[in-house]
């Protein structure tokens, strides 16, 4: 996945003409530029505030806390834009020319979506086509209902997200797990209301 743009293996993938050293030194560019944003935005907004919230734990002053949380939000925003655009733009692309990859569709308009649904299927195309494959579609064959295959689906994806943060800081707290099965009420509760409210426009 970090090698090569995609995690469904074929014989066979769309294959460029040649390779583009000005769109590969375009892409450096935009990564160092993205790691360099980051970085300031980090050193500048978020160690400060969290060195802070330090004090404000060991007084359980929570409304401090509360306001801390209030001020990262804009910073935090704004780099999970930035690393998003470095990685699944910038270092994707380089990979995928590198290699010659031809399919560069690694994200839709997920910036457009109406509800978390949407969201999870158009913002990560790779991870996404990789659980349509292997997960979704084979249990949709066995017989199995579209709603309970996508709880399975996040089911797995909970599972490997705990697996991949807990392992790699060498402590399990579930966090990741609980973060990711709580999209499922959360997707169900935005298609009941949207459900309800058009059945109210009607009248």
């Amino acid at each position: 996945f970090l090698a090569a743009p995609t995690l469904c293996f074929q014989l066979e993938y769309p294959r460029t003409e040649k390779i583009r050293k000005m769109f590969i030194l375009k892409r450096i560019g935009e990564l160092l530029l993205g790691g360099i944003f980051i970085t300031v935005v980090a050193l500048q907004f978020h160690i400060p505030l969290m060195n802070s919230s330090l004090d404000y734990f060991q007084r359980r002053s929570f409304l401090n806390l509360i306001e801390t949380v209030i001020r990262l939000t804009i910073p935090s925003l704004y780099m999970w834009l930035v690393g998003f655009f470095c990685f699944f733009h910038c270092w994707f692309n380089l990979t995928a020319e590198l290699l010659r990859y031809g399919d560069r569709q690694f994200y839709l308009e997920w910036w457009n979506c109406r509800d978390l649904n949407e969201y999870w299927r158009l913002w990560n195309l790779p991870v996404h086509n990789w659980f349509i494959r292997h997960v979704y579609n084979p249990l949709l064959k066995r017989g199995i209902s579209k709603a309970f295959a996508m709880n399975i689906v996040f089911l797995v994806s909970a599972i490997l997200h705990e697996y991949l943060i807990s392992f790699s800081i060498q402590y399990i707290s579930f966090w990741a797990f609980t973060a990711m099965m709580m999209q499922v009420p959360i997707m169900l509760g935005q298609r009941f209301a949207d459900k309800y409210v058009k059945i109210l426009l009607l009248f």
